[in-house]
């Protein structure tokens, strides 16, 4: 059905308003409104001028005063002259202007989209009627005046149909399709075409001085009887009045059965339906002057009744009967819809009852299943009352299905990341959800990341260095939509088997794991860049190697899940850390053990361990000037502490109790951890020692100095020569082992474990 905004007066519409407030207009006369296909909105038609894509133009069929400031137009339009279809999109109103002639009045726009006026196809005629109510200044400066040859409206209609039934009535014919000239009887005291039966006599209706006149048909004396006594006088005459007369007597024969005899038995005339007041039924031939009625002549309930019509004296059935006649009469069902759901109930764990359209209890019953708790259809059943019936004449129960739907799913995760690695390859998350659904997993890279569920429980495994997400979805159950996805995004960090390739991190993660030997082996090597002044010495993004020595190496005494390596390689020598005094003394020596020739204090109190390595601090705050300092941050980052056992009172005396522990992060090797046996150091020192397994593969001990990579130099270890109190132990340049003053700058080859 179309659907038009409210009709708007254009600015034009409102200057002649205006004009006529002002008295510079005497009045306006509308003349025509035009269909446009053309697309407006509301809020463009105060400022239009004139319509385009006019389709259909009609004139005005009909202006009338609504009230003293509006005026209803009304014409209509007919698809007769139309060879293509068109959308009437707009409507506008015109009127004449005083000054401007034929303006834009008004105008209103169709907002449902369905006002289609569709081509004549010579068969099918197809109009629209058109109904514009508008105000004006004054309403009794509207011109009334209309075409009248314009396309009369429905109005129109309306008035001439009141006209005909006027003239129906005017006529006799009333709502029965008979009137008073209908039912006359030539037993009336009127008759009827001048003819009346009365008196056991046929009488006919004459004029005399202007008054009816009623005559008796046949019969009377006359001046001529005696010349007609004689039968052979006028023969054809006689012949002539006997035929006449016996066609008189016969017409009074049946005249007068005519008038005693009920010649149809009364019907109930169109129907009843049950309305739950007293209701009477109209009879079809019911004459009250033959006939009387009785019996059930009025009903409340639907159903059967029976009236009972007696013969008035002397009348008889057509028949020739005189009984009574039982005429059964009807009273029918009202008709009732059949009731539908009008509520939308949603699970929520409780029964519920449905709302219905159409449910009155008076007039049908309810049955079938009413409450219900789950989501799901449910079969209610209406009956109608024995006064109802169904719209298909039915009065059975019906089953109307009602429902209640799912209620909206919910889904949260108990993680929206994970971080896989070495240490921890898998992890998992809890899945929350409303209702029983079903849950999945899919990852969006099995190659990265794969994913198993078990019950609520989303396990990850990492399979590769990279990126995943994992996308988990709840299935609807039967009370619960399916909620919208959620995902967690997993980051794999996996160690690659070319050990330079891993971060430190990454290294740091096998090693928490213990895992670094599944993919590393004993002397691979990774790039570091030294920087800084160590003890005067200045490294200047010193690109050196780091080599493994061990995995987990005397994990019982110096701790667990730890990669020990030692620093150094260039290229593919060994490389020992120089400064500018190696192999000299003196206060300006940086990389000696003292600073005083004295073994005095052992390694833990050594100038060695605590200034120059830098063990009085820590990697996240290391000494300054101390070669901790020096390394880089991610590697300082992951650097673990490592319990070392060596002399740590010195003095010359092989005594078991000097060998105790310190806590290192960087520190020298011991004699018994190069060469796997005792030369010079605490005999004591063994029992707490294991050698590395890097030498103890036959890997050679000469090392270079790293500004000269051809030069073999001698190189310290930590342990103080058990004989003497000025040693400690070193590597000589062929790779043998001796002892050397403590205040001596030599090649340093730090340890270190991640």
């Amino acid at each position: 059905m179309a659907e038009f905004s409210k009709l708007v007066v254009t600015r034009k519409g409102q200057a002649l308003i205006a004009k006529i407030l002002a008295g510079t207009a005497t009045d306006i006369d509308f003349v025509s409104v035009a269909a446009s296909d053309a697309s407006y909105s509301v809020d463009e038609l105060e400022g239009l001028e004139s319509l385009s894509a006019i389709m259909q133009e009609s004139e005005i069929s009909r202006k009338t005063r609504t009230n003293e400031v509006a005026v209803k137009v009304e014409t209509a339009f007919s698809n007769t002259d139309l060879t293509v279809g068109y959308h009437m999109r707009t409507l506008g109103l015109f009127a004449n202007d005083p000054d401007e002639g034929k303006i834009l009045y008004a105008a209103t726009v169709e907002t449902s989209g369905n006002c289609y006026m569709p081509p004549y196809n010579g068969i099918t005629v197809s109009g629209a009627y058109i109904q514009l109510i508008t105000t004006v200044g004054n309403a009794d400066n509207v011109s009334l005046e209309v075409n009248p040859g314009a396309i009369a409206t429905i109005g129109d209609i309306q008035y001439l149909q009141t006209q005909i039934n006027d003239i129906k009535i005017f006529i006799g014919l009333d709502e029965e399709g008979a009137g008073g000239h209908m039912t006359a009887a030539v037993t009336d005291e009127t008759g009827v075409h001048g003819l009346r039966y009365k008196n056991d006599e046929l009488q006919i209706k004459t004029m005399e001085d202007g008054k009816e006149k009623w005559t008796a048909a046949g019969g009377g004396a006359s001046a001529v009887n005696v010349h007609n006594e004689d039968e052979e006088a006028h023969a054809d005459i006689r012949r002539a009045v006997k035929n006449a007369q016996d066609a008189a007597d016969k017409a009074v024969e049946a005249i007068s059965k005519i008038a005693y005899t009920v010649d149809v038995v009364p019907t109930q005339n169109g129907s009843l339906t049950y309305t739950g007041g007293v209701l009477t039924p109209v009879w079809n031939s019911f004459n009250p002057a033959t006939l009387k009625i009785s019996g059930q002549t009025s009903g409340t309930d639907a159903g059967t009744y029976n009236a009972v019509f007696t013969l008035e004296e002397n009348y008889t059935w057509s028949d020739g009967t005189k009984d009574p006649k039982t005429v059964q009469w009807v009273i029918n069902r009202a008709t009732i819809s059949v009731p539908t759901q009008s509520n939308s109930p949603v699970y929520n764990g409780s029964a519920q009852t449905p709302a219905w359209n159409g449910y009155e209890s008076g007039k049908m019953t309810l049955g079938g299943t009413t409450t219900g708790t789950n989501a799901g259809t449910y079969p209610a059943a209406f009956t109608p009352g024995a006064n109802f019936q169904w719209p298909d004449g039915s009065t059975t129960a019906k089953t109307v299905n009602w429902s209640i739907g799912r209620a909206a799913g919910s889904l949260t995760l108990s993680k929206s990341s994970l971080a896989l690695n070495a240490a921890k390859l898998s992890d998992t998350f809890t899945v929350t959800r409303a209702g029983s659904g079903a849950i999945s997993a899919t990852s969006s890279n099995p190659s990265v990341a794969t994913v198993s569920v078990a019950g609520n429980v989303i396990t990850v495994t990492g399979k590769a260095k990279g990126s995943a997400t994992i996308t988990v979805k709840v299935a609807a159950d039967t009370n619960y939509n399916a909620p919208g996805d959620k995902t967690c995004s997993v980051t794999v960090t996996m160690p690659t088997s070319t050990f330079n390739d891993n971060t430190w991190a990454t290294i740091k993660e096998a090693s928490d794991a213990g895992t670094g030997a599944n993919y590393w082996a004993v002397g691979d090597e990774k790039t570091l860049t030294l920087n800084g002044t160590v003890q005067g010495y200045t490294f200047n993004n010193l690109s050196i190697k780091a080599f493994i020595l061990g995995f987990n190496h005397n994990a019982t005494r110096e701790g667990g899940n730890r990669i020990h390596f030692q620093i150094g390689k260039i290229g593919s020598a060994a490389v020992a850390l120089c400064d500018s005094k190696y192999n000299n003394s003196g206060s300006d020596a940086g990389f000696r053990m003292n600073q005083s020739n004295t073994n005095s204090g052992g390694w833990n109190g050594s100038y060695m361990r605590k200034t120059v390595l830098g063990n009085s601090g820590t990697p996240t705050s290391p000494p300054a000037n101390s070669l901790m300092a020096a390394l880089p941050a991610d590697l300082r980052a992951v650097m673990k502490s490592t319990t070392k056992y060596t002399d740590n009172t010195g003095g010359g005396s092989d005594n078991a109790s000097y060998v105790t522990a310190t806590t290192d992060y960087l520190f020298l090797l011991a004699e018994f951890e190069v060469f796997g046996q005792r030369y010079g150091a605490n005999s004591a020192e063994q029992n707490y020692q294991k050698q590395y397994d890097y030498y103890k593969a036959g890997n050679s001990r000469v090392a270079y100095n790293h500004t000269a990579v051809t030069t073999a130099v001698w190189w310290w270890l930590r342990s103080p020569s058990y004989y003497g109190s000025y040693y400690f132990r070193n590597v000589n340049t062929d790779g043998g082992t001796s002892y050397n003053n403590a205040y001596y700058s030599a090649g340093v080859r730090p340890g270190f474990s991640v």
